[in-house]
């Protein structure tokens, strides 16, 4: 196997950065200490695509980033800098929509074509579903909106604002324009049907979680396999590539065969899935290095949490009418998603469900369609995890345990439905007919879709507690740990896995969650801070639970570059992803008014007087942005910096955290972006240094007894020590001893003086609690 990656640079494309602006980067990267690039997609993508992840042509190198050509002459450039490429893949999904070269073939030739096969789609519902049209074919029709013209290939298509679809061969009669009575003619002819958006209820396609746009790929068929990784093998055959992580396993029919297939291909070329890993979740034996490492984020997050500044901010929360606990919120949540956003799933989960009955004959007179639903329903619900793997690869006992928990838990909520429970559980653990297996396949896929959306996307905008512990993966009603609890977890790590802090789908760079942890650490300043905001006139029609919300949100990003106008579009995106206090179908402009106006006139009140509770807030969260970047580049595993996180970066979910970042200009813009820079080089150039030592080093912790703790890596006669500690002035103090310190027999790197010859900040830090009690 190749050397693993020291430290990972992660870098977005598109948006104006290209092969070429990322070849300009690698003299700074290399500066910085990194050893490994990672791109995210570089497959052609849709049309004015933003992020890449909607592939639209899987056989070629996307000519808007540079093409092929660029892509080598990168590859070049990044081998002499001693810099690897690790490439973003996305084996679960393209783009829906004619921009798919493949999916073009399919609207001509249908299931039989060449590409027929390559798309998760049920054509046994009726003919394809297209909703690329602002209103009903019959309105876009009759207003003049759709167009018969002649095809590229010489056959016929329908033209509309966004593109034009193809028709089969032989339905056109060579009329064009825009006649309604001839447009309906040879729209009646196809095996699609034109639709308006919003119809995901009756789509015929697996979707990426709710997004219609994306369509599933039927990856586990060796010719899809075979030609969605022609041009990315031959990269790797070039030597052009140095890693692939892979996005959303979880969709995948079968992981575990994908991923053998796969890396029986690549050979040494070493292989990250995105798995996001839950509770005590262990990682399926699948022949990869690890996860790319949201369980750092949690990590992270939780130990640097004060328990006793969260329990007075809990009761807090609770007076204003906050709810018990998050469980209830993503209860409740889960719910609504299937009602509405994932309805589409949950009645073709019914009809395979009907199907794999009919099949068996068992059960199949007594048992509803109502009954079959209502026990669906509830075991999604009651899944605590993205996904099991009873289809996939050989069964784990905790995959059978977490699907006999589901059981019993959706029994005593769907009432008289047990019957239906129990089939249902019988055939998820082991299907005995072709139907069954499709059922199961496809439940499995649909339980990550269900807690993301109701989780990530939902629950976490509407649970304003605290809204650092709201992260992917997270679970924010375990929202602390204990420092010898994070040092076991961090024990536990693999060296080969990633640890990642920011990323492009975390909901808030690691930065902005510092700050807001800063609130448990000074509850007193937080809750004073509150007070005055729910005293602004503005505040009166602004529910007290997105008043919190804002209010993190406005400390996490304050003083930022147009950290105003961030915020104001943040706000709405927030509102509407709650789907009780806005929603994206039906916005309540009022509501939103509402809260904008509160959040202007809050940004107002902290400008012209700065409080001196908000000072000392962003004090202590600067001061715990530096230990958790210690952290987070100590700890075993890979450390993946997000672009800019290796200075001070406040970032809040996307689209703010995928705006262009500003990358190769090293020039601190804050004494904390300064601090954090000279931190991030001086840890990373010692891990470059000692590429053995934080692979095979231990991993413990130790509190002390005046307070704080301290973190230890040890390998023989080499120690890296971090100290966390109050009252001492210093609140993190790195040292290292035997090999890692060359001639000296130790010295301390942090604090340190810097090149400018201003010393580092010391700002005290309130020191994390060494309870781990639970909450409340």
């Amino acid at each position: 196997m190749r050397a693993l990656p020291t430290a990972i640079y992660h870098l977005l494309l598109r948006d104006g950065v290209n092969f070429a602006a990322a070849e300009r980067l690698l003299p700074a990267l290399s500066d910085l200490g990194i050893s490994h690039l990672y791109l995210s997609p570089v497959m052609t993508a849709a049309s004015g695509s933003t992020h890449g992840y909607d592939v639209a042509d899987p056989t070629t190198v996307d000519p808007v980033l540079g093409g092929e050509a660029g892509f080598m002459s990168l590859a070049d450039v990044a081998m002499a800098a001693g810099i690897g490429l690790i490439l973003d893949f996305v084996p679960n999904h393209t783009v829906f929509s004619p921009d798919n070269v493949w999916l073009r073939d399919v609207l001509r030739f249908g299931p039989t074509g060449r590409y027929g096969g390559h798309f998760d789609i049920d054509w046994s519902r009726g003919p394809l579903l297209l909703p690329f049209l602002p209103d009903d074919f019959q309105t876009c029709a009759a207003e003049g909106l759709l167009r018969l013209v002649p095809g590229a290939d010489g056959q016929g298509a329908i033209a509309f604002d966004g593109g034009t679809v193809p028709l089969a061969p032989g339905s056109w009669d060579g009329r064009t324009g825009i006649d309604p009575d001839a447009l309906a003619y040879h729209h009646d002819r196809q095996l699609w049907r034109l639709t308006q958006g919003g119809v995901a209820a009756r789509i015929r396609h697996r979707r990426f979680f709710n997004v219609t746009e994306l369509v599933g790929m039927r990856i586990d068929d060796p010719q899809v396999f075979a030609d969605m990784h022609d041009t990315l093998f031959r990269l790797i055959d070039a030597g052009a590539v140095q890693g692939l992580r892979l996005d959303h396993i979880d969709g995948l029919a079968d992981p575990a065969a994908y991923l053998n297939r796969l890396a029986a291909r690549v050979g040494e070329v070493p292989i990250w899935v995105e798995k996001i890993l839950t509770g005590d979740e262990r990682l399926p034996a699948w022949p990869v290095l690890g996860t790319t490492g949201y369980a750092a984020v949690q990590a992270i997050t939780r130990v640097l949490t004060d328990p006793d500044g969260l329990t007075q901010i809990d009761r807090r929360w609770r007076v204003d009418g906050g709810a018990d606990s998050f469980a209830q919120v993503l209860d409740a949540a889960k719910r609504q998603i299937l009602d509405c956003e994932l309805a589409s799933e949950l009645r073709q989960l019914a009809i395979l469900g009907r199907a794999a009955l009919s099949a068996t004959d068992r059960l199949s007179a007594s048992v509803t369609d109502a009954d079959l639903t209502a026990a669906l329903r509830e075991l999604l619900i009651a899944c605590p995890r993205y996904r099991t793997y009873l289809t996939a690869g050989p069964r784990r006992a905790e995959d059978v345990a977490v699907l006999a928990a589901m059981r019993e838990v959706a029994a005593q909520t769907v009432g008289g439905g047990h019957p239906a429970v129990d089939w249902l559980h019988a055939v998820l653990l082991a299907p005995r007919v072709v139907e069954g297996t499709a059922l199961a396949i496809r439940f499995e896929q649909v339980t990550g879709a269900l807690l993301a959306k109701a989780g990530e996307d939902t629950a976490g905008y509407r649970y304003a507690r605290l809204i650092a512990a709201c992260e992917v993966g997270s679970d924010p009603d375990a929202a602390v740990m204990s420092p010898v609890a994070f040092g076991a977890t961090a024990a536990a790590h693999p060296a080969s896995a990633w640890v990642l802090t920011s990323s492009h789908d975390t909901k808030r760079s690691a930065d902005v969650w510092m700050r807001v942890l800063a609130i448990t650490h000074r509850a007193d300043d937080f809750l004073a801070l509150a007070d005055a905001a729910a005293a602004l006139t503005a505040a009166r029609h602004v529910p007290a639970r997105l008043r919190w919300y804002i209010l993190q949100s406005a400390l996490g990003l304050w003083g930022d570059a147009d950290f105003g106008d961030r915020l104001t579009a943040h706000l709405t995106k927030a509102m509407r992803e709650t789907k009780d206090l806005s929603d994206w179908d039906d916005p309540d402009t009022t509501a939103e008014d509402r809260a904008q106006a509160f959040l202007a006139a809050l940004i107002a009140d902290w400008h012209d007087d700065p409080p001196l509770a908000l000072r000392r807030l962003l004090e202590q969260g600067d001061t715990l942005g530096l230990i958790g970047a210690a952290l987070g580049l100590v700890v075993p595993g890979i450390p993946c910096v997000f672009q800019g996180c290796e200075g001070q970066s406040l970032l809040l979910t996307d689209p703010d955290n995928r705006r262009p970042a500003r990358i190769g200009d090293v020039r601190p813009i804050t004494p904390q972006d300064r601090d954090k820079r000279a931190l991030s080089r001086h840890l990373l150039h010692l891990r470059r240094a000692h590429p053995g030592f934080f692979t095979d080093a231990d991993c413990t912790v130790a509190t002390m007894p005046g307070g704080g703790w301290m973190l230890i890596r040890r390998d023989g006669d080499s120690r890296l020590h971090v100290t966390i500690a109050d009252p001492d002035p210093v609140p993190l103090r790195i040292a290292i001893e035997g090999r890692l310190a060359g001639s000296a027999a130790s010295r301390d790197i942090w604090p340190q003086t810097l090149s400018s010859g201003e010393p580092g900040r010391t700002p005290k830090v309130v020191r994390p609690s060494q309870s781990s009690r639970t909450l409340p």
